[in-house]
């Protein structure tokens, strides 16, 4: 089943991490690519890939353990 969220419900969402339950920063951006997908989530404590997103509800976004990197832009480079 999908589920629709929009930009504006996710902005400000707690981010955590399942396996430990640590807090790891509020939302702040949402990166898509060049077709409109949503590739990165950004929070105070960095950028977290899509992949490791396990879930996702209207009080937080929930986390396969934390995989920061230091920039979208970064990886694009490599």
């Amino acid at each position: 089943m999908l589920s629709v969220i929009r930009y504006s419900q996710m902005i400000g969402l707690a981010t955590v991490d399942s396996a430990t339950a640590k807090h790891l920063g509020e939302i702040q951006d949402i990166w898509v690519d060049e077709k409109g997908r949503i590739v990165y989530l950004s929070s105070d404590q960095g950028y977290i890939p899509l992949e490791q997103v396990a879930g996702i509800n209207p009080q937080a976004v929930f986390t396969y353990g934390y995989l920061s990197i230091e920039s979208p832009n970064s990886v694009a480079k490599n």
